[in-house]
């Protein structure tokens, strides 16, 4: 703490060494910022190139139309069970009775 009392007592100027040191330091930590600067501009860049994507092809999925296909439903009993057929696809359900939950018995592609 005396020292830097001292120092600023006096009325000598700083070395040449001193001055050159802090000068290295401020350039370095300007170099620093520039590139974090360029590096935070390319992946932005990056990003936004890979949303672009991402969404356009999320759109080209969105606007396609599937192909109708005819089903069919089958009340198999009395007991609330259920098939259904869709000419590949057959899946059975029945209703357990409790709670009025169902459950999925089989799932079979013809």
């Amino acid at each position: 703490m005396r020292k830097c009392l001292q120092k600023l007592r006096k009325n000598n100027g700083e070395s040449i060494g001193e001055v050159l040191v802090a000068l290295l330091i401020s350039v370095l930590s300007m170099t620093l910022l520039a590139s974090m600067i360029a590096a935070s501009v390319s992946l932005t860049r990056s990003s936004k190139e890979k949303l672009s994507g991402y969404y356009a092809a999320q759109n080209t999925l969105e606007n396609k139309t599937a192909a109708s296909v005819d089903g069919s439903v089958t009340f198999t009993d009395n007991s609330g069970n259920v098939k259904l057929t869709d000419g590949d696809i057959e899946i059975s359900i029945r209703n357990n009775g409790q709670d009025g939950k169902e459950e999925i018995l089989s799932y079979a592609k013809k």
